[in-house]
């Protein structure tokens, strides 16, 4: 039995100096041993730290690195003053400053769990009386947010990617077509996934086009088409002009003939067979958009979305200016 070890007890584990090292000073300490080298590693925010004190003095020692200032516990010690004790001990603290990315990574995991709670939080406390839709687009941004940022960048040269995306090459690529060749010989046609303007002076002809491409696309698989300037009756009108190739004047003046209403009735039956889906509420958001968007989806596919037009959204975020709430909506 070892010399002044009461009968019955074991004895405790050591605990090693690492097992107490909080890893936010961990990274201060390492930016003090290394003289700033450290932050050439570090992609951290002062937001990222969950003692508002250290945050501070990261940003304080980001922006001494910036201005090439000299950076170690004397240097810093006289810019921080108040912490001129802490300097000295949170460079005592820390072991090596080689490690300093490993435990930013622990910082920023950290960061990210908070982050999380705060989001659950926010649905918790949301879900009950707001819009569902809204609370579930917010959820999915927060989350799609978190979710970059917990990626690590990594650095990618194209001597290693070359090699690889002669197969992306090889691949056959997937358009949809467009009604119009020249555009189709011009751009391959629309690649799924990405998004098209159109962009023109009023009253030329935008709606009457997205409404073209809209129905052509129709033919692949169900379309959303989102008008926040006409109604349903507008466009159903110009379609059977469209597909009838009936004068649109003499639609909407009533002067049809007998080969008009003859080409109507074929076009009817063609338009009866459309999966073009048309939503004309004047007051659409985002956030309803997308909601219909999902419900295609889920009811048999969805091949694209068009929307007529995109200044015409409502913004979900009172007060933001045009231009903040249009790039949101892209």
């Amino acid at each position: 039995m070892v010399q002044g070890q009461a009968r019955g007890t074991s004895q405790k584990a050591p605990v090693h100096r690492w097992q107490l090292m909080n890893p936010e000073i961990a990274i201060i300490g390492s930016i003090l041993l290394s003289k700033g080298q450290a932050l050439d590693e570090l992609n951290l925010i002062p937001d990222d730290f969950n003692d508002l004190k250290l945050g501070r003095v990261y940003q304080e020692l980001c922006d001494m690195r910036n201005k090439h200032q000299a950076i170690d516990a004397l240097t810093v010690s006289a810019k921080l003053p108040n912490h001129s004790q802490d300097v000295h001990t949170w460079q005592h603290e820390s072991i090596t400053a080689e490690n300093v990315s490993f435990y930013a990574q622990i910082v920023r995991d950290e960061s990210i769990r908070r982050d999380l709670r705060n989001t659950g939080h926010s649905i918790v406390a949301r879900s009950p009386a707001e819009d569902l839709d809204a609370v579930i687009d917010e959820a999915r941004r927060n989350l799609g947010k978190l979710a970059e940022s917990r990626t690590t960048g990594k650095i990618e040269y194209v001597s290693h990617l070359a090699l690889g995306h002669l197969d992306v090459l090889a691949t056959p690529r997937t358009y949809l077509k467009s009604p119009w060749d020249a555009l189709n010989t011009a751009i391959g046609g629309f690649r799924p996934g990405a998004m098209y303007v159109i962009g023109a002076r009023p009253g030329v002809g935008k709606t009457v086009v997205g409404l073209q491409a809209a129905y052509h696309l129709s033919k692949e698989g169900p379309v959303s088409f989102h008008s926040l300037e006409m109604s349903k009756t507008e466009l159903l009108t110009r379609m059977y002009s469209m597909t009838s190739s009936v004068y649109m004047g003499n639609l909407e003046k009533g002067t049809l003939s007998d080969y008009d209403w003859k080409a109507l009735n074929k076009a009817k039956d063609e338009l009866c067979e459309s999966n073009l889906a048309i939503v004309d509420k004047g007051t659409q958001t985002i956030n309803d958009i997308r909601a219909h968007a999902r419900t295609l989806q889920q009811n048999g596919g969805l091949r694209a979305i068009v929307i007529d037009y995109l200044g015409l959204i409502h913004d979900t975020i009172p007060g933001r200016k045009r231009y903040e709430s249009i790039s949101d909506f892209q």
